[in-house]
């Protein structure tokens, strides 16, 4: 059985998949890739979404506790 995180995950990418990108499905995305731990796949988000939309603060904001967390890279 699927975790919430799986299958937020899985909503996101249906959302992708189905509709034009938008940078909030990357960015929603990326936050949970960073919460179980998949930091590659959540930097890529959150840079996918910036390339959508470079104006976007919300992503800027995720990115800042992104690389402020001292715990995410060791």
């Amino acid at each position: 059985m699927l975790g919430l995180s799986d299958k937020a995950i899985e909503s996101f990418d249906k959302a992708i998949f189905l509709k034009p990108p938008y940078f909030m499905d990357y960015n929603n995305r990326g936050l949970v890739f960073t919460q179980t731990g998949h930091l590659k796949k959540a930097l890529r988000d959150y840079k996918k979404a910036l390339a959508l939309n470079p104006a976007a603060d919300q992503v800027y904001y995720n990115l800042g506790l992104f690389y402020s967390n001292p715990g995410l890279f060791n």
